[in-house]
């Protein structure tokens, strides 16, 4: 899997300040920058992909001399071009993920489980995560998630299960079965079976209630 665009940016025309500097620079978040080097994100968030794109199509304008080159790139273009290669990215390194489920590199069996069955075998969220990894920060790693977040919810600070973990999830889901999509309304949304899994899952308490 080769390197994230933003990152390689970074590296490349950003100081020392990196994701920090990136951020201040593009009018964001450093959560912003931070979750589409983790490949949170479907595209680049809008600001960093306009930043970014200006600061490559001014380059695109010089040699390393200083002579102006004829290989000027749009603003445009650049972010056209930084948009395309974030894609591939991302979905190179679900790709990566799904096959080394599949061929068993990477233990989740709990993907496995029947949406019906899944609370007989993890009676909580926690046991459901810990089953693939028991480190959270591993888990995130793995599952190119966004560890804060996930801490977040383990420590009951988020009522809902996170939308980047349903996302993810019914991604594998989709991919390790090949469940038949449903379209409504124009738009694809997941299969009955895939919701039945998501919604168990979000069933589960987070973590094991003590008796009081």
């Amino acid at each position: 899997m080769g390197k994230n665009p933003v990152e390689s940016f970074v590296e490349k025309y950003v100081g020392r300040g990196g994701f920090s500097q990136l951020a201040k620079e593009s009018d964001t978040s450093y959560q912003s920058v931070h979750k589409t080097v983790l490949g949170l994100y479907k595209s680049i968030p809008p600001k960093i992909a306009s930043h970014m794109a200006r600061i490559l199509s001014e380059e695109s304008t010089l040699t390393h001399d200083g002579i102006k080159s004829n290989t000027y790139i749009s603003p445009y273009e650049a972010e056209r071009q930084l948009q395309k290669e974030y894609t591939e990215w991302t979905n190179q390194g679900v790709k990566d993920l799904i096959e080394d489920i599949r061929c068993g590199r990477i233990e989740a069996e709990a993907l496995f489980v029947p949406a019906h069955k899944l609370s007989e075998h993890y009676p909580t969220f926690k046991a459901w995560r810990q089953s693939m990894s028991y480190s959270q920060i591993d888990f995130c790693k793995t599952f190119l998630l966004h560890q804060a977040i996930i801490n977040k919810y383990e420590n009951g600070e988020m009522k809902d299960l996170p939308v980047s973990l349903v996302d993810r999830v019914e991604q594998l889901l989709q991919a390790l079965f090949d469940y038949p999509e449903a379209v409504k309304g124009g738009y694809v949304q997941a299969s009955d079976s895939i919701k039945a899994y998501t919604y168990a899952l979000k069933k589960l308490p987070v973590i094991e209630q003590k008796a009081s």
